[in-house]
């Protein structure tokens, strides 16, 4: 199986039910990944 990266707002959309059906479908048959940073504390 295929991975593709997604960003937050794309795994939001998704979770959603919101992706453009043209996003939606090259989802299909592939891993998500998602990713995310978090700041570092001082």
């Amino acid at each position: 199986m295929d991975r593709m990266v997604l960003d937050t707002d794309v795994s939001s959309l998704s979770l959603k039910r919101r992706l453009p059906t043209p996003v939606m479908t090259r989802l299909i048959g592939k891993q998500p990944r998602i990713t995310f940073t978090v700041p570092r504390a001082p």
